[in-house]
């Protein structure tokens, strides 16, 4: 069995004080909605993401909608809550920024683990 393309990239548990950790640029710092998990599509192919999940070490936080290709060698950024404003590089302008809504990621700051996982639960 061969690991998924799909990678994370960057994360951000406990944004910064003051402006610094506005991550989803809506001008204001929130330490839960300015959560984020940076995934990438590693692999030279379109990768289906649909029923993909990202969890912590209690709960799956978020699952990806059904048939949900994703370009090979793109930033797929995945906001708490709020509401994403800006580019975040090409992100924003081709459809690959989300947010997970609910309860959210609600990643712990320290002793927290993250991981994606495919439709059939493989990481």
């Amino acid at each position: 069995m061969s690991a998924s393309p799909l990678i994370i990239n960057e994360y951000l548990a406990d944004p910064p004080s003051g402006l610094a950790g506005d991550a989803n640029g809506d001008g204001f710092r929130d330490s839960s909605k300015d959560e984020f998990v940076e995934v990438v599509n590693s692999g030279t192919v379109p990768l289906d993401v649909g029923h993909y999940s990202i969890s912590d070490s209690t709960q799956v936080r978020f699952t990806f909608s059904p048939r949900g290709d994703y370009p090979c060698r793109r930033v797929r950024r995945g906001l708490r809550r709020g509401t994403p404003t800006g580019n975040f590089g090409n992100a924003m302008a081709n459809g690959l920024v989300f947010t997970a809504g609910g309860t959210g990621l609600s990643l712990n700051n320290s002793g927290d683990a993250i991981n994606v996982k495919d439709a059939s639960g493989a990481q």
